[in-house]
């Protein structure tokens, strides 16, 4: 696992009545300091490393699925990724290096999510199939699509 130290700062959390997709829990914009630094996984939890660890593998997308060991874990319950992390932390080498492991709270995502960007993402305003790749959903209602689905159409 790859990490990256997020630095302390301050951002406005949550988003304006008028943005596209807002759900009412989602304001009002408030302003958060986040006071110590943390680090972040680069990257999601693959299902080998969640196999790995956890003797299991309970994805729905495993590679008969276009899923495979290196997509990331899915259809894992909160209690399942405190889980995860608890033995994380009884790795003996995490445990010598006295490293603790734990997911991070709404304000530190979203904090490291914005990469210090007043926008809903950190690349702008709305999200394109330049920035996402999905099957079968549409993005029309993130941002501005083509007909078919494609930037390009």
């Amino acid at each position: 696992m790859e990490f990256v130290l997020i630095e302390p700062g301050s951002f406005e959390m949550g988003s304006p009545p008028e943005e596209k997709g807002r759900q009412q829990w989602e304001g009002p914009i408030h302003s958060v300091t986040i006071t110590k630094p943390y680090y972040l996984s680069i990257y999601p939890v693959t299902q080998s490393q969640f196999q790995q660890l956890m003797g299991r593998n309970p994805s729905h997308f495993t590679r008969t699925l276009g899923g495979g060991p290196n997509h990331p874990v899915e259809q894992v319950s909160w209690d399942e990724a405190i889980a995860f992390c608890v033995k994380l932390m009884e790795i003996p080498v995490e445990t010598t290096a006295c490293r603790i492991y734990r997911l991070p709270t709404e304000a530190e995502w979203e904090f490291a999510c914005r990469a210090a960007t007043p926008t809903p993402f950190a690349f702008g305003a709305t999200v394109t199939l330049r920035e996402v790749h999905f099957y079968g959903l549409s993005a029309g209602h993130l941002g501005q699509v083509g007909e078919h689905g494609r930037e390009d159409d």
